[in-house]
């Protein structure tokens, strides 16, 4: 069974008729204005570089890549039956802070190694369920969207330290530290 996703694009094929039309008249017209100047055999010699072969072949081509750009757009689609599926389950967003204070040992081995073992855990309870995680350390940043491929997510996973997340207002703090010594020693001087 054939269909299109978006039929409202095959609309578009008009155009080829029109693109058609430009054609011919084109053609018509070129051939008129030869004819006005003199023997058309002789006006064709005249100009090098023009082949009336040529410039048909041209015109196929471009026709041939409009209607196939038309079908492109217009996303045709085979399938042998349409089978409506429906999803049950959750949207899970984990919010796991990233900071350097998550390396802290009162928790062991550390409090974000920890972390990342209940997400693991939550993971593998999980089913058929989305899951994403949003990390931070004064700002939150998105880590992974939302997804249901549990390995992608525990890749990810792994791959999360105190570096993950860019820097937050902890440097905000130290800048304008440093702001206030160098106020303090333009007043000074």
């Amino acid at each position: 069974m054939l269909r299109f996703q978006h039929t409202e694009y095959l609309w578009a094929f008009a155009l080829l008729i029109v693109l058609a039309l430009a054609f011919i008249w084109a053609s018509w017209w070129k051939r008129r204005s030869i004819r006005r100047i003199g023997d058309p055999a002789l006006v064709e010699k005249l100009f090098s570089g023009y082949s009336r072969k040529l410039f048909t072949l041209k015109f196929i081509l471009l026709f041939i890549a409009f209607f196939f750009g038309v079908i492109g757009l217009a996303n045709l689609q085979k399938g042998s039956r349409v089978e409506k599926i429906t999803r049950k389950g959750v949207d899970v967003i984990i919010a796991l802070d990233v900071s350097k204070s998550m390396l802290a040992t009162d928790a062991k081995p550390d409090r974000l190694t920890r972390a990342k073992q209940l997400v693991t855990r939550l993971m593998e309870k999980m089913d058929n369920d989305r899951i994403g995680m949003v990390v931070f350390a004064g700002n939150a940043y998105l880590q992974m969207p939302l997804t249901v491929d549990y390995s992608a997510a525990r890749m990810y996973l792994g791959s999360i330290t105190p570096t993950s997340s860019p820097p937050g207002h902890r440097n905000r703090t130290s800048h304008q530290g440093k702001r206030r010594s160098i106020q303090q020693k333009g007043t000074q001087a």
